[in-house]
Formats: structure tokens, sequence, C-alpha cells
């Protein structure tokens, strides 16, 4: 305490400081609040209960403005749908129509008189670009063909008709002699098929075989096709090679003739590539493990030869499987009876 001070003075002090304090509270305090123009910048601040319904309708009703949009969005999408659906329907129908008519363009089983004849076809997709032909020529001879178009589905199956059409008369204008002679079908094929101004990259590998059954020969010529293979009833495999380019691809193209002698026991294949594809050194090696040809017994047909196609359709399902790029597989094969066996005619065509 300070000399000259009386301690009265304590409250008198005490009681002016405090009255200072509550002036100043209220000054702090309205200076500390923000300024209404503040408040009027921070939308949903303190809005008027009003004025934030009406903010809320104005959302509700652009969300509901939305919504029906995506519902006309919706059902616009609903009908292009059942469009869609309605139209894929439509093809495969035409499609399961196409399939049905090629199926009923195969040529009938034709009896020999000493072998087995027999075919497979495979097709990957409903219409195929492989096709095969038997045609009687007359009373001692057969002309067996198989082809194959290159792509798939129906552009390939198309060009197939083209060509079955040409191998159903193989005569032409020659007539029956110019059947009996492998290499002028084929060129006269190929001449055809230059005439018709097909699209590039459209082409036809083939083989066409004359069986004489008196003599027991095939005559054959191919175009690009993969070789005869022939299984001797002794377990050998022979390949028959002869040489021509694809049909549809050159000009005045010539087309070498080999022929094939089928001993009792002996069995003829003619196939396109698709078998060849599932097993890549079956063609030159068919009696590796791996090769689906007969040749996995030794080289030896040993079965009648519809048993033997049935073991290969059933080799060629499971070598398929799991295989997308798989492509359609036909074969005709012929075997020789062996002394003292009868025919066992049979079709394994599909």
């Amino acid at each position: 305490m300070g000399r000259g001070e009386s301690r009265a003075d304590g409250p008198t002090r005490s009681r002016e400081a405090s009255g200072m304090m509550r002036e100043a509270v209220p000054t702090f305090i309205a200076e500390s609040r923000p300024p209404a123009a503040s408040l009027d910048r921070q939308p949903g601040l303190l809005l008027d209960p009003a004025e934030r319904l009406q903010e809320q309708q104005t959302e509700i009703a652009s969300l509901r403005n939305r919504l029906h949009s995506l519902q006309h969005r919706l059902v616009a999408l609903e009908h292009r749908e059942e469009g869609h659906r309605a139209r894929l329907t439509y093809v495969n129908e035409q499609l399961q129509r196409a399939a049905a008519m090629q199926r009923a363009l195969q040529s009938p089983s034709i009896r020999l008189h000493d072998a087995d004849l027999d075919t497979l076809f495979l097709p990957v997709e409903e219409v195929s670009g492989d096709l095969y032909e038997i045609v009687r020529l007359d009373e001692s001879h057969v002309a067996l063909a198989v082809a194959d178009a290159t792509g798939h589905g129906l552009p390939a199956g198309l060009l197939s008709v083209f060509i079955r059409l040409a191998l159903r008369d193989p005569g032409g204008c020659g007539g029956a002699a110019s059947a009996l002679r492998p290499g002028q079908v084929l060129s006269r094929v190929n001449e055809a098929l230059l005439a018709s101004r097909l699209e590039d990259g459209q082409f036809v590998t083939a083989i066409y075989a004359v069986y004489d059954e008196r003599r027991h020969v095939f005559r054959f010529a191919r175009a690009g096709a993969p070789y005869p293979l022939v299984f001797r009833g002794c377990g050998r495999v022979e390949r028959m090679i002869t040489q021509g380019p694809l049909l549809g691809a050159l000009e005045s193209a010539a087309f070498e003739v080999g022929s094939i002698h089928l001993d009792p026991g002996d069995a003829l294949f003619l196939h396109t590539d698709g078998l060849d594809a599932l097993s890549p050194d079956a063609s030159h090696h068919p009696t590796k493990s791996a090769s689906p040809w007969p040749g996995r017994r030794n080289g030896q047909v040993s079965l009648d030869l519809a048993s033997e196609l049935s073991s290969l359709r059933q080799l060629i399902s499971d070598r398929r499987a799991g295989h997308e790029d798989s492509d359609d597989i036909t074969v005709v094969a012929v075997k020789r009876h062996a002394p003292g066996t009868h025919s066992a005619m049979a079709s394994s065509a599909a």
C-alpha cells in the first residue's frame, strides 16, 4: 500500500474497474459480430426459412426433370435393344436355314464295288466354307473332291456353293471323258472362279480325284490342298505329293496329276487343312503320337472305316476344346476291302 493511501480507497477502485469492464464487453461483442452483408453472402447460413424452402423446392424440381430425362432415355434404349434382339434372332434363323440348305446339298453316299467310302464333315460355324463332293461318273469310275474356301461363315459358304456346282458337273462342255481328267477339271473350275471376279483374297484349296474301281487306282490333282494320305495295310504311311496353285489365284494355272494304287486293306484319306491345324506336324508325320490320323496305331487302319472316322471325330472334339480359332474340317476316306471282308458302308457326316 502506498504512502498516503487509506484502506477505504480499495473498495472504491474495485467498483470503478467493474464498471469499466461492463461497458467494454458489449462493445467487444458488437465489434466481433459479422456485418449483415456478410451474412447475405453465405448461402444456407441463418437464411430465412421461406427462402430455404424455396431453394429446396427448386433443387427437387431440377432432380425431377433429370429423372424424367433419364427415364425417357432408358425407354429408348430398351426399344433399341428389342430391335437389335429381333434382328439377331432373324439373322440366326437365316443362318440356320442356310446351314440346313448346305447340308441338304451334300452328296449322298455311294456304294463302291470293292471298298468302303465314308465322310466326316465338322464345321465350326453354322455355314461352312468346306465341302466335299462324290459323283459317280460311270459304272467303274467315281469322282471324289474336297475343297475349302478361304474364310469362315456366310461368305465362305456362298463361295463353297459356287465350287460345289462346278464340281457336280466335272466334265463341263467336255462331257464324261473330261471328268476323268483331274487336271482339266481343276483348270476349268479355276477359270470359272477368275471369270466371276471374286474379291481380292478369296481363293479355294481343293483336291479332285477319280477312283477306277476296276484297276483300284486313284488319279488326282490338287490345288493348294493338303496332300492325300495313304495308310497301307502293312503299316506304312505315304503322302502323295503333286503341285498346283490355289483356285482363283492364277490364270492359265497348271495342276499336276498323280496316281495311287490301293492294295487290299489300304485306305486313302482326302482332307482339308483344318485337321492339320490341330496337329501342325500331322501331314508330315502322320504316324506320330500327336497326329489325329489312324496312324497313331503304327499306320494301320485296323478297324472298319466308320469306326476309324468315329474315333477321329472324338479326337477332333477333344482337341478343339479351348481353341477358339479352330477351322472347319472335312475328310473323305476310301478303304479297299481286305480279303474275306465285305462292305461296311456308313456315313459319319454330321
